[in-house]
């Protein structure tokens, strides 16, 4: 049994074990970190609500919310609103435009109005009854000239009548589950409760819901939790941490202006205090002082303080280090002195604090949330070391763990510093937005990142932070890609969205241009719940380009439209990310005969989209083909030509903007260039192929097939058995699927079943160790071509340890005593919530093998990783059904393949059907109606081969004879006409 708290420990965001604040426990929860996976389920609200859209404003671009369909974006040619002053003018966007798209303005209340110079923008949170609605927004956004130009939602419906069951007390302490606090300052509820938005793919359901913030310790480092608990069932919804993880006289200081590794400089200590007799006075930007009204000598008292840092010393009483010295010149030049309780690694960050926030002002003038004396913290010593984070309690602070034997000081590296810093940025800016602070994680992180390379223009964060030479990251290798690399952990899933910035910067070929813009672009606020990465991005991607643009078009490529887009679609961030595809995967084709494929695409903006390709290849050759779909509506075809008969075929899907841009592959998670075991499996089919032997798991299984095996050590509740798979699900999502494979409502092979469809997911998932299935060994000595065909379902990450375990697919010879390294069929940690085709040649796996006998097996584990979160448990779903065998339809004969093609007949019939079997073996044979229903059964035994069904009382129309033995199903369609 795991808890599906996340609790990722992600090694690979730095290269060495070491902690910071990108190793800090993570107390996330958020109902939403499925939401990447929930299908577009409004297909047409999204089209409707584009037509709206237009309806008010012509032309205007339209995003929309993948789950209701309501907009979550537009933007266009500036457009003239009436009114003298900007509540006059939303008064009236709300009462004459927005009531048409279906807002509410009695629902709207403004919490901020910002004039950043360029724009002006307006800010509103909803309410429903009374009560906020967690994650809501609607953002204004005007010209310099007062033209509207820009609206962004996240309206999530209408709240059914619901309200708290469970005390404000009760909500604190499901808030603190899981959570070990070692020392507790301070928690809360808010008074008024809340309506939280849960997604499924039915849309969202508003849920009441408690707002609580939790202060304090564990056993490593402060805590500042906040979040949201059902006012109903107690869950925890979603839980944040916000602590993330410088007379006449110039005073300098030694610093690593850089990092580390370079040699220290002597470097000017702007806006320093400094104390002549008794009154307070700081330093110029340049470190210098003057003041005509004192005269030398005059004791002056330096202090690692000024306008925007102070500097604590955690080593010695936390103390702000000082000094005093006598100015007996009228000029004076001072080295800020670095004996205790100074040091240099304390100047060092008073340093870097003070050049970060100039930085800052430079790009951001009106925003005042940060202009205070920053605490920043240096040398607390205990766990964790090798550290630095941010704290937003008591107004915020940074701090840095004091060096060990395994790291420096960070205090010494001003990109971690700018990087802390950034959090305070985000932190304070969204704040005084009206938006309570920067919510999604990954962005936090990763625009953190970015406050601290614009600085540098460096694509690697933290040189020298580790004495083994180890850095924190780089963003100058393979990029981080959406989805493919989304983790569930902030730091690694930020990478993403840092990435796309730093290549913003690589095509402008200026870091200062992209600095430019990533600054500006805060004034929109682009943000969302944990798990909603896609839309945040895409957002981010937009606000980008609006305040890039310089002639209110953003499809004409001015000024930066191609360099921006290219950069974020490097990292998986599109126009079309929202693109969504509907295929049903085709069946098995017949030779020689031209192919068509369909599916519908819908996206919110039609104007981005230049079109869909369809690529396809025989799998014995390494080029891809491609065909330009044609368009109907919403609707995709295309014809490939055919194949020879035993030919494998792959496909995917491939959407591209009006910039001819790639901007997404389907199936959803499948990229051409990713490796096998990272990657989600592409379409495939097989051509001219003959069903000749099997097992659907409907019938009686054969001995022969070993259904969880001796040497399986998984917890008994989740092995595998062969039954009607009962669903389960995480937060909302699916885990394990409730329908089989063969007809939606039978049976297949299914690692193990709750026993009632509403229990937890990790109730009879796989737990503690492996769980096997054993086919027979198949003798295919006879076959020309043998094809071996499965489907199967798998899922590792909607619990703790994402993607810790790995599905396992082999084969092997009957002679052999050794099953074949892992990966000859199928090693992945990807999860893929759907039933999938998985089809392939045996003779190329063993090709002049003869006589050709094989086994397969088919492993579910959930390892025991000792030292790991959780022991490294994860919830581990998973499920086979319809294993088959094909030959070339024109194949010979097959000798010792039970029940080889029966001949049934006459067909159409009209008063009775024969079946006549080629060889005699035990099993069963059944009449059913096109919907699956049994109408006549009969028992096979070994002495007759010819059945027959009388079909005079049935009605006109097609049915199904199935034969099924103990390793072989065929089915063949038949034609009742009287």
């Amino acid at each position: 049994m795991k808890s599906t708290l996340l609790t990722l420990a992600v090694a690979s965001i730095v290269t060495c074990g070491f902690a910071q604040d990108f190793h800090s426990n993570n107390y996330d929860i958020s109902v939403f970190r499925g939401y990447k996976d929930l299908p577009a389920s409004k297909s047409s609200e999204r089209t409707n609500t584009k037509t709206r859209v237009n309806q008010v404003f012509p032309g205007w671009y339209t995003f929309s919310d993948k789950l209701n369909g309501q907009f979550t974006d537009i933007t266009g040619q500036p457009v003239t609103i009436p009114g003298a002053t900007l509540n006059d003018k939303t008064s009236y966007i709300f009462s004459n435009i927005l009531n048409k798209l279906g807002v509410s303005g009695t629902q709207w209340t403004q919490v901020q109005s910002h004039d950043a110079g360029f724009a002006t923008i307006v800010n509103y949170k909803q309410s429903l009854n009374g009560h906020p609605v967690a994650f809501s927004k609607l953002i204004f956004s005007f010209t310099k000239d007062g033209k509207l130009d820009r609206v962004q939602m996240k309206n999530y419906g209408t709240a059914a009548p619901l309200s708290p069951s469970l005390s404000k007390e009760e909500a604190l302490t499901a808030a603190k589950t899981g959570v070990p606090i070692t020392m507790l300052d301070e928690s809360k509820i808010e008074d008024n409760w809340y309506w939280f938005p849960v997604p499924s793919k039915n849309g969202y359901e508003l849920r009441p819901a408690w707002k609580f913030e939790i202060n304090g310790r564990d056993e490593r480092m402060p805590i500042e939790l906040k979040g949201y608990v059902d006012a109903i069932t107690g869950e925890v919804l979603y839980r944040t941490n916000g602590v993330k993880e410088t007379v006449d006289v110039t005073v300098k200081g030694w610093v690593n202006k850089q990092n580390p590794l370079l040699p220290a400089t002597l470097e000017s200590l702007a806006d320093l205090e400094i104390t002549l007799n008794g009154a307070s006075y700081y330093t110029d930007t340049a470190g210098f002082l003057s003041n005509a009204a004192l005269s030398a000598p005059i004791s002056a008292t330096m202090t690692l303080q000024g306008k925007w840092s102070k500097v604590v010393n955690r080593q010695a009483s936390n103390i702000t280090p000082s000094y005093t010295t006598m100015l007996n010149n009228a000029s004076n030049i001072i080295t800020f002195d670095t004996t205790a309780p100074s040091n240099s690694q304390q100047v060092n960050a008073y340093y870097h604090v003070t050049r970060v926030h100039d930085f800052m002002k430079g790009h951001l003038p009106t925003f005042t949330g940060m202009d205070f004396a920053l605490p920043t913290n240096v040398d607390y010593s205990g766990s964790p070391a090798c550290n630095a984070f941010y704290t937003g309690s008591a107004g915020g602070s940074i701090n840095f763990a004091i060096a060990t034997a395994a790291c420096n000081s960070f205090a010494y590296c001003g990109d971690i510093i700018y990087h802390e810093y950034g959090h305070g940025i985000n932190d304070k800016y969204y704040q005084s937005q009206g938006q309570g602070g920067m919510d999604n994680g990954a962005l936090n992180e990763g625009t953190a990142d970015i406050w601290g390379l614009s600085i540098t223009k460096d694509p690697v964060l933290g040189k020298g932070s580790m004495k083994n030479g180890a850095i924190i990251r780089r963003y100058d290798q393979a990029p981080k890609v959406y989805p493919v690399d989304i983790q569930g952990e902030v730091h690694a899933d930020g990478e993403i969205i840092a990435g796309a910035w730093w290549d913003v910067g690589i095509n402008l070929a200026s870091v200062d241009t992209m600095a430019q813009i990533f600054t500006k672009s805060y004034v929109h606020t682009p943000d969302g719940a944990n798990g909603t990465e896609g839309d945040v991005f895409h957002e981010v991607l937009v606000s980008a380009l609006k305040v890039d643009d310089n002639d209110n078009n953003l499809v004409n490529g001015t000024p930066h439209f191609t360099q921006i887009v290219a950069a974020f679609a490097r990292h998986g961030i599109y126009l079309l990310g929202d693109a969504d595809i509907v295929h049903t995967d085709i069946a098995n084709q017949p030779a020689n005969t031209p192919i068509t494929i369909n599916a519908s695409l819908n996206v919110s903006e039609p104007a981005f989209l230049q079109g869909m390709k369809l690529f396809y290849k025989d799998r014995t050759v390494s080029n891809w083909d491609s065909t330009l779909m044609t368009a109907s509506g919403t609707n995709f075809t295309a014809t490939i030509p055919g194949f020879t008969e035993g030919t494998l075929v792959d496909y995917y899907f491939a959407v591209y903007d009006n910039m001819s841009m790639l901007n997404k592959y389907f199936p959803i998670n499948y990229t051409p260039t990713s490796p096998a075991s990272t990657n989600n499996i592409i379409y495939q089919f097989g051509v001219g192929l003959d069903k000749m032997m099997g097992q659907d798991f409907e019938g009686t299984i054969d001995t022969a097939w070993k259904i969880g095996i001796n040497t399986d050590n998984a917890t008994t509740s989740g092995q595998w058995v062969v039954a009607t798979p009962v669903a389960s699900y995480t937060n909302g999502l699916i885990t394990q699927t409730g329908a089989d494979h063969t007809t939606g409502t039978g049976k297949c092979a299914v690692t193990g079943n709750a026993s009632a469809p509403n229990l937890p997911s990790g109730t009879a998932d796989v737990d503690n160790g492996v769980t096997t299935i054993l086919t027979p060994v198949f003798d295919l000595s006879n076959f020309v071509e043998p094809v071996i065909e499965y489907f199967r379902w798998y899922s590792n990450d909607r619990g703790s340890n994402r993607g810790n375990d790995v599905w396992e697919v082999g084969i092997k010879l009957e002679s052999s005593t050794i099953w074949p390294p892992v990966g000859i069929l199928e090693s992945t940690n990807r999860s893929d919530y759907s039933w999938r085709r998985r089809i392939f040649s045996v003779r190329q796996l063993f090709p002049g093998i003869s006589p050709l006998k094989v086994q397969m097996r088919f492993v579910a584990a959930d390892k025991i990783i000792t030292g790991a979160t959780n022991n490294g448990q994860s919830t581990v779903e998973a499920a086979v059904d319809d294993i088959f065998i094909y030959d070339k339809m024109n194949a010979m004969s097959v000798n010792g393949v039970t029940a080889a093609k029966a001949t049934i007949f006459p067909n159409p019939a009209s008063n009775e059907i024969h079946v006549r079997l080629q060889t005699a073996a035990a099993g069963t044979v059944s009449l059913t109606d096109i919907s699956g229903k049994e109408l006549m059964n009969a028992t096979i035994t070994s002495q007759a081969s010819d059945y027959v069904f009388p079909t005079k009382t049935l009605a006109n129309g097609v049915y199904l004879i199935t034969i099924r033995t103990h390793s072989s199903v065929q089915t063949s369609k038949v034609n009742v006409i009287h």
